[in-house]
């Protein structure tokens, strides 16, 4: 595997390439479901606002925990063997959800969905980070991204023309195959990337030093923030366009194919012009986007708003995902990267779990449900200043992206 394929900064060895593949084909099978899944709770089981963003919740309360311990053991026992791991019991676990009829079985399929899925995302990030070096983690990370919004654009689109012609339990059944699917790819054409001797030097003991580095924490609390109110796309957003501006399911599924598909064909021109800025302007546009695309949701009244809204609010994940895992990669020491990206997909889930339960519970109580759009974008502006704030902090070499900070002049970790 030590040829590269590609063109210009986009030139990866073959293994990286089978994960972008395995990216594609999973987040597909998830994309075929999740978009519906509110719907499907409120509409067909039965359940209101508030219930079904605690059943959506619990997919992240797991989540919150097994990210940092997915992180841990991709440290201690391997990149691989966590990633196939996860993607074997996911499957199975999305098939589950079939057989739930009611509240309490969602909430437990939804925990155990939320625990075994949270295991790949920092062992795939770990391996990523092992495998490309400082300066080109950002093109990395983008075609990663790439990848997988591929998938989040194809898999609503088709779960769009599905849910019409075939019963939801079934989408749930097909989703799991398509995850069984990526983990083939994954246990047949990828190879160990954690050295040895990290494996041996890396102790359980050692996450607690994350608690330690305020820098990466002060970065985390600014993207939990950011987790907060992207949470809403994905949840509140199909209720409310649904039962409040009379937009279809098949509207509000080309809201998440319009955000994949711009993934897909913008994401490297924006991640070619943000490596060009410090990190912490990037990250700062990022939320300042971010915040404006969701205050724009107050203002609309049917489809063709909520579909400009969800563009700016795009916009604003494109500068944000371009370098914020390659940052919290060049913040942590080689034998730490598992831990710090399960630490961040900790943080993360977090701010997921709290926009999704706050942002349907809001919707339930508010007798002006738009006013829930001015209250997330308020709380999502302090993170554009904190974004902002990171360049007196972090060490020059490593917010203008060209070295780790353990690489930094005067920084030693």
């Amino acid at each position: 595997m030590t040829g590269e394929y590609g063109f210009g900064r986009y030139r990866f060895t073959s293994q990286l390439w089978v994960i972008f593949s395995a990216a594609l084909v999973s987040a597909f099978g998830f994309g075929i479901i999740f978009p519906f899944i509110a719907i499907y709770l409120v509409n067909n089981i039965g359940l209101g606002d508030a219930l079904a963003g605690v059943v959506m919740m619990c997919y992240t309360v797991t989540g919150t925990v097994f990210m940092l311990a997915g992180g841990a053991w991709a440290d201690k026992l391997g990149r691989k063997k966590v990633m196939t791991a996860a993607l074997a019991a996911e499957a199975a676990t999305l098939c589950m959800y079939a057989f739930a009829s009611s509240f309490l079985m969602f909430v437990g399929v939804a925990l155990l969905h939320g625990a075994v899925s949270s295991l790949y995302f920092p062992a795939a990030n770990a391996m990523v980070a092992d495998i490309v070096p400082t300066g080109k983690r950002p093109f990395a990370f983008t075609t990663l991204r790439i990848a997988q919004n591929s998938g989040v654009a194809i898999g609503p689109t088709l779960g769009s023309v599905m849910i019409l012609t075939i019963d939801i339990r079934q989408m749930f059944i097909l989703s799991g195959m398509a995850i069984a699917v990526a983990f083939l790819i994954i246990l047949a054409k990828t190879r160990e990337t954690l050295p040895e001797k990290a494996a041996e030097e890396f102790s359980y003991r050692d996450t607690r030093k994350v608690l330690r580095d305020g820098v990466y924490l002060f970065l985390c609390m600014m993207i939990l923030l950011n987790a907060f109110a992207y949470a809403q796309f994905f949840s509140s957003l199909p209720v409310y366009a649904t039962n409040d501006l009379g937009v279809t399911v098949s509207g509000v599924a080309l809201f998440f194919a319009l955000n994949g598909a711009m993934v897909v064909a913008l994401q490297i021109m924006i991640t070619n012009h943000a490596v060009k800025l410090r990190r912490s302007s990037a990250l700062a546009i990022g939320q300042a986007l971010t915040a404006l695309g969701v205050g724009l949701i107050f203002f609309a009244d049917g489809f063709t708003g909520v579909l400009v809204a969800v563009a700016i609010l795009t916009f604003g994940e494109l500068f944000l995902s371009a370098v914020m895992f390659a940052l919290v990669a060049d913040l942590s020491a080689e034998k730490m990267r598992g831990t710090y990206m399960g630490f961040t997909g900790l943080v993360m889930g977090i701010g997921e779990g709290i926009g999704m339960l706050l942002g349907l519970t809001l919707l339930d109580v508010l007798e002006m449900r738009s006013l829930l759009w001015i209250i997330v974008a308020v709380a999502s502006v302090p993170a554009v200043f904190g974004f902002a704030y990171l360049r007196k902090v972090v060490p020059d070499g490593v917010d203008r992206g060209r070295c780790s900070r353990y690489e930094a002049p005067g920084n030693e970790g």
